[in-house]
């Protein structure tokens, strides 16, 4: 359901349509720009006794549209309430204990939402994996500005967090879709040092000078440390998969040093591509993750609600060709019903199960879950 504004009065109305009942949690979608009291939000929902998580982010996706401003709210049956784990930065994961699969007869889905920002994500996406394997379907991303900047982004019924994720088990069996659209266009390349999420050399050269280098015999023109951002939207890196798509990492800055900063981290001697794409084959790859949902599917597809979760980078990237791609993913679908427009968010890193089931995060990609009614 999508709301103008998260004002006391409005959410009212928005969960007197949704009737939440027993053993239901509402999820909570802010965008940045929408003028939103987070902490009275949070007195809201506790105020009713009512289950709730949520996150702010760059955007949302309505139907085949990107919104700047709005909420949108969704509630799901829960196994289990929202689990909140801290320290992610620490490598503490705080909470991650809590995360307990009930046994099912269909396979359920956890949604995550974290700090898109902070650092040691794949520390907790490993232990969270280990926690559960395959037991589940996993899909979610990234919260926070457009920024850049790190701030509290993430909320429940305990209060307003950053460094943080939250887990949801919902008892929705879903069908997931991964693609990114990205071709390589130089390396391989071994990031010989790395720290984090920071590149601090490739093949034994200062990780600015070996990139900008392969940018500029591309593009032209001279790429500075200045004009970095204008130019790696264009050209992103990828870590190599055997037998599988790579993944893309967003390269978001530089420092004086020249060592680039990505979303997300990148393990040292990890073999890179650079990457390039056109909005044609990112319009294919929304295509392609929504076909990968109904082959997953079988011969019954007719999904209750569909989550987009759509790295904040790819408006960016097509421009005013950015409702194509949503429309890409709504014309597959029979929609009967409000509650079965696409909705989702526009996000700073994408979590899904891939491949063989491991948990990854991505960038600059699009990934598309559809989730069926649950089991009685």
């Amino acid at each position: 359901m999508l709301l103008q504004t998260a004002q006391p009065d409005e959410l009212a109305k928005g969960l007197a349509t949704l009737d939440v009942r027993e053993g239901e949690t509402v999820m909570v979608l802010l965008a940045e720009n929408t003028a939103t009291d987070v902490p009275a939000v949070i007195k809201f929902f506790n105020d009713r006794g009512i289950p709730f998580f949520g996150g702010l982010f760059p955007g949302l996706v309505h139907g085949t549209e990107r919104l700047e401003e709005g909420c949108i709210l969704k509630k799901f049956k829960t196994a289990i309430p929202p689990v909140l784990v801290k320290n992610l930065s620490g490598k503490e994961l705080e909470g991650l204990d809590r995360i307990i699969i009930p046994v099912a007869r269909e396979k359920m889905t956890i949604i995550v939402l974290l700090d898109g920002l902070t650092t040691h994500i794949n520390h907790f996406l490993e232990g969270l994996n280990n926690s559960v394997g395959d037991k589940v379907n996993f899909i979610g991303g990234g919260a926070g500005s457009s920024s850049l900047q790190q701030q509290l982004c993430l909320f429940n019924n305990d209060g307003f967090f950053m460094d943080a994720a939250i887990c949801c088990v919902i008892e929705n069996k879903s069908e997931l879709g991964v693609r990114h659209g990205w071709k390589k266009l130089a390396g391989p390349l071994v990031a010989t040092a790395t720290e984090g999420s920071k590149i601090v050399q490739l093949n034994w050269q200062n990780a600015f000078e070996v990139y900008k280098s392969y940018m500029e015999d591309d593009k032209g023109g001279d790429i500075t440390k200045k004009n970095f951002l204008e130019h790696t939207k264009d050209y992103p890196f990828g870590i190599f998969r055997e037998n599988a798509d790579e993944i893309v990492r967003d390269p978001i800055g530089v420092n004086a040093e020249g060592e680039v900063t990505c979303i997300g981290e990148v393990p040292p001697n990890t073999v890179l591509h650079i990457l390039k794409s056109t909005p044609e084959m990112l319009i294919q790859a929304a295509a392609d993750a929504m076909k990968d949902c109904k082959n997953h599917a079988g011969e019954t597809f007719n999904p209750a609600c569909t989550f987009v979760v759509d790295c904040i980078t790819r408006p960016s990237a097509l421009g005013d060709r950015f409702s194509e791609e949503l429309h890409a993913i709504s014309d597959q679908l029979s929609i009967g019903s409000p509650e079965q427009e696409p909705f989702g968010i526009l996000s700073l890193g994408e979590i899904s199960s891939y491949g063989d089931g491991l948990l990854e995060f991505f960038n600059r990609t699009i990934v598309v879950g559809t989730f069926h009614n649950s089991t009685p």
